[in-house]
């Protein structure tokens, strides 16, 4: 909607402040829109390394999930989010299949859609329950516990014992 390519040199500071704190960086990914699509990303992870680039929606189209599949396999700093409206049967087994579980995450898009499908997706896919648990927190857990951002006492805490 605002009509600015997410690889466009407005968003280079943002880039290079991110790159240095290697914080997570969530953008639209989205196929068929011209300044989100899955191509723009793997310009982006290219040229930023140090970012881990979490793909929301991961395309959302059959052809834009298969990009950014295709994307993550070749860039291990793009992270699948399965997060869409759109639902395609097996689909979070197939982002799972591409690259490999510890480059898919959840995500929710709350505010926008309820969290409770978008939960539902990972929980009752067709998933080994370690990799429904990389899903649902240890991917992202362990992009925040990488950021130099993290404070002390989230840092603590997501060091801590897990259950």
């Amino acid at each position: 909607t605002h009509r600015y390519p997410m690889d466009g040199p407005g968003y280079e500071p943002a880039l290079r402040f991110a790159e240095a704190h290697r914080a997570p960086l969530l953008i639209h990914i989205w196929h068929g829109d011209p300044g989100c699509e899955p191509f723009r990303l793997g310009r982006l992870a290219e040229k930023y390394p140090g970012i881990p680039f979490i793909a929301g929606h991961s395309g959302a189209t059959e052809a834009g999930i298969l990009e950014c599949i295709e994307l993550a396999k070749a860039l291990p700093n793009i992270y699948l989010d399965p997060t869409c409206s759109r639902v395609y049967l097996r689909s979070v087994e197939r982002l799972v299949a591409g690259p490999g579980p510890t480059q898919v995450l959840l995500g929710t898009d709350m505010g926008f859609f309820d969290a409770r499908p978008q939960v539902g997706r990972i929980v009752f896919a067709d998933l080994a329950e370690e990799v429904r648990r990389q899903l649902l927190g240890e991917t992202m857990r362990q992009l925040l516990l990488n950021a130099k951002l993290l404070p002390a006492e989230m840092r603590e805490y997501l060091s801590g014992p897990r259950g």
